[in-house]
């Protein structure tokens, strides 16, 4: 599956999405489409300033944490990697819900899922433990959650992830955008 058109995908899926919890009118199919072909810069933007401070992160915690237990010095990197992954993920939370709602890929916009997340982490959390947990589950158990990815796959926890999220965002980040 192309990255590119995975990440165009989602940030249409959850552009519709985000308007279901606000009580406005989805019409999914051409909604979707527009939203697939005007913000796919803005979603490949946004699934690179994700994934790359995530695995690089997750892997450099890892990996100092294998070594502390010979030298104690690596839980110092270790601890930078493991803060940076938290970070990472409290913020992508709040950076997709921008994005939702219509804000461009700005250092404004980075700035702002930064200090959402970092201010408000309680909600950041549990959005992204539902967005990342079904989906991890369903990967690892793949032969198994076949019927899941394909009928439900990303749309449910994009979803609740939104849902949980949708109160700060109107407070804070302005009201979803009408079109």
């Amino acid at each position: 599956m192309n990255p590119a058109r995975s990440a165009s995908r989602a940030a249409g899926m959850a552009y519709r999405v985000r308007r279901m919890p606000a009580e406005r009118t989805v019409r999914c199919w051409s909604q979707f489409w527009d939203a697939f072909r005007h913000r796919w810069r803005t979603a490949w933007g946004a699934f690179l300033l994700t994934v790359l401070p995530l695995t690089a992160a997750g892997y450099g915690a890892w990996f100092y944490l294998h070594f502390a237990r010979n030298n104690p010095v690596s839980y110092l990197p270790f601890a930078f990697c493991a803060v940076v992954f938290l970070t990472a993920l409290l913020a992508s939370s709040y950076l997709w819900g921008l994005l939702s709602e219509g804000r461009e890929l700005t250092k404004e916009t980075l700035l702002l899922s930064l200090r959402l997340g970092l201010g408000r982490p309680l909600r950041a959390a549990l959005a992204a433990a539902g967005w990342y947990l079904p989906l991890a589950a369903a990967v690892l158990w793949l032969p198994l959650s076949g019927a899941y990815l394909l009928l439900i796959g990303f749309s449910l926890p994009c979803l609740l992830a939104l849902f949980l999220i949708r109160t700060v965002l109107e407070r804070f980040g302005g009201s979803p955008a009408d079109q």
